[in-house]
């Protein structure tokens, strides 16, 4: 089996349609194309909790590779590939497509995320008094302006001052 690296156009993310359904990625829609003609892919994603439309956590993948599908064929149809919607061309040197290892097929494919169920309950709140534990802003007190996916942006108050710092959530706890 031959694996090239093909890139897509744009990075565009999914977008509502006048129905109401949502597009995919653009790199999961050219995934499909190339199944379709005997390729076996390889698109890792990343998974991530989103605001949902009424307001609540729901996970969402979107693409690691921004932009690339990794394909392999045992004869690579060429002439079909240029009739594939979004598909631009194939990652090359000199002209010459550039030919993937199995090592690097299994490193694109470990870029794979899994969901952290853990990012979905909110730790903290808007305005919540907080104390950094650990860093270079241990033992000052804050209070919370936003919480997003292990990230606590918390106000301090430094020579008389309010700064905006961004802190793991586990360096953070309840004041």
């Amino acid at each position: 089996m031959i694996w090239h690296a093909y890139v897509v156009n744009g990075t565009a993310p999914p977008r509502k349609e006048a129905d109401g359904s949502t597009t995919s990625h653009i790199e999961w829609q050219v995934q499909k194309a190339l199944i379709k003609l005997g390729a076996k892919t390889i698109v890792p994603g990343e998974w991530e909790w989103r605001k949902g439309a009424k307001g609540k956590m729901v996970p969402g993948k979107k693409p690691a590779c921004q932009g690339y599908v990794i394909a392999g064929f045992d004869v690579v149809p060429w002439q079909a590939l240029r009739l594939v919607p979004g598909l631009i061309g194939c990652v090359s040197f000199d002209g010459t497509p550039a030919i993937l290892t199995a090592s690097d097929c299994m490193a694109v494919a470990a870029m794979e995320r899994p969901l952290n169920k853990v990012q979905c309950v909110e730790k903290f709140s808007k305005d919540q008094r907080v104390r950094i534990k650990t860093g270079p802003h241990a033992e000052l007190p804050g209070v919370v302006q936003a919480w997003k996916a292990g990230k606590v942006i918390t106000l301090v108050e430094m020579f008389g001052k309010s700064f905006e710092v961004t802190v793991d959530e586990s360096a953070v706890e309840a004041a």
